[in-house]
């Protein structure tokens, strides 16, 4: 997995309505951050063992969960370029059910210094420009830039925003038939120790070059304010499936509403 991360400033309330399912709870004692991770994940396989090649494009903010620092977020996912085809990792908006973590399909194309990534981008290198689009319904609802910087030696660098310093919490709701209830409704945590296999094989700063946001049929993304960069990086690591097979249940929720 190669992934661009990408912590801008917002706000709380944009966090909570747009970011933060319920009923977690955006942390507003802290900065008012939301980091953006697209990655390209060329090697993933199913449960099954199937090779499913994809990418995604995610959005996580602070928590606090009951005096606990942790994240939650959504994600994008397509196939990988070029044939962009979805019914490739189609068994992750199931899995997405059954880890808590909402997953809607997208178009999304990876650009290095202005030519289509073909769905794998471990040979980035100082100095490249990527772009990275997100379409819905053939219309643009995101766009992000960075240009690639010095690589960064020696153990890795993490701070609050970084995605799996800190637990990644999910709200998993799995309705009854009719809709009127839940057969299982629970807040499932990540295992911030599984992440300590995600060795990077290459990691780079970045250069924050752009981010922007437009309006959709069903995103609200133009509502999410853009304010200040905060930082960027590349990150080229392999990420092992116990990563997320390793989520557990932290909180049993009502079953009605």
């Amino acid at each position: 997995m190669t992934r661009v991360q990408f912590t801008f400033e917002t706000t709380h309330d944009a966090l909570q309505k747009l970011i933060v399912p319920p009923p977690l709870q955006v942390d507003r004692d802290r900065p008012a951050f939301c980091t953006i991770m697209a990655f390209t994940s060329p090697n993933f396989r199913g449960r099954d063992g199937r090779l499913a090649p994809y990418t995604g494009f995610a959005f996580f903010a602070g928590i606090d969960y009951k005096g606990t620092p942790a994240q939650a977020g959504w994600e994008f996912v397509d196939g990988a370029a070029p044939a962009h085809d979805k019914t490739i990792p189609e068994m992750l908006i199931f899995s997405g059910q059954v880890y808590g973590m909402l997953k809607k399909f997208g178009d999304i194309r990876f650009y290095r210094n202005g030519l289509e990534v073909a769905g794998d981008l471990s040979t980035v290198e100082e100095g490249d420009d990527l772009l990275i689009t997100v379409d819905r319904k053939n219309r643009r609802i995101a766009s992000l830039g960075v240009k690639v910087g010095a690589a960064i030696g020696g153990a890795s660098t993490q701070t609050a925003a970084t995605v799996g310093a800190v637990p990644v919490l999910a709200v998993r709701e799995i309705p009854t038939v009719d809709y009127k209830g839940y057969v299982d409704r629970s807040i499932v945590s990540s295992d911030v120790n599984a992440n300590s296999f995600q060795v990077p094989t290459k990691e780079f700063s970045a250069e924050p070059l752009q981010l922007e946001f437009w309006p959709s049929e069903s995103e609200s993304l133009d509502q999410l304010e853009v304010g200040e960069f905060i930082a960027a990086r590349v990150i080229v690591a392999d990420s092992p499936h116990e990563t997320i097979s390793s989520m557990f249940v932290l909180e049993q929720l009502p079953l009605t509403l």
